[in-house]
C-alpha cells in the first residue's frame, strides 16, 4: 500500500493502472523485479516469529486455509524458486483488471475530480463504509 499526497493522486493512480496493463500484457516481470520482491519476503518473514501470539497466529493460519503443515519450512524455499517467467504466468493468470477494486481515500473536494477523469466507476462512502451515492456500479458491497 503506497501513500500518496492529494496532489499525485491521479497521476499515481494513472501509472499504476498503465503497470497493471503492462504485466497483463506484453511486459514480463523482470528478474531484478521478482528478486526484489522475494527477497523483501524472504527478510520480513522471521517478524512472524517474534512473539508467542504471532506463532500462534501462523500455526492458525495453516489450520484454517488448510496449508500443509509443513508450510513455514517451505515458504522461503518455495520464494526462492520462483522466476520472472513463473511470477508473471501465475499473475496474468489470476488477476484479472476488471475484478479489482481501487480504494481511494481522502478528501473528495481534493481528489475527487481528479479521480473521476480516470474513468473509473466512483462510489463515495461513509467512514463506516456506507454507500452514499444512490447509483452504484453492480456488485457493490458497502459496509455492515
Amino acid at each position: 500500500c503506497d501513500v500518496v499526497v492529494a496532489g499525485g493522486t491521479e497521476a499515481s493512480l494513472t501509472e499504476f493502472a498503465n503497470e497493471l496493463a503492462s504485466a497483463l500484457g506484453d511486459k514480463p516481470f523482470s528478474a531484478e523485479e521478482v528478486t526484489a520482491v522475494a527477497s523483501g519476503e524472504i527478510l520480513g518473514f522471521p517478524r512472524q516469529f517474534e512473539l508467542t501470539g504471532a506463532i500462534l497466529g501462523q500455526r492458525g493460519s495453516i489450520w484454517r486455509y488448510a496449508l500443509p503443515e509443513d508450510y513455514t519450512e517451505r515458504y522461503v524455499p518455495g520464494l526462492r524458486a520462483v522466476t520472472a517467467e513463473s511470477a508473471t504466468k501465475a499473475f496474468q493468470q489470476h488477476v484479472r483488471a476488471e475484478q479489482l477494486t481501487w480504494l481511494v481515500v481522502g478528501d473528495a473536494a481534493k481528489i475527487g475530480e481528479s479521480v473521476k477523469t480516470l474513468g473509473l466507476p466512483v462510489v463515495m462512502l461513509d467512514r463506516d463504509g456506507n454507500a452514499l451515492s444512490p447509483d452504484l456500479p453492480s456488485g457493490f458491497v458497502g459496509g455492515q
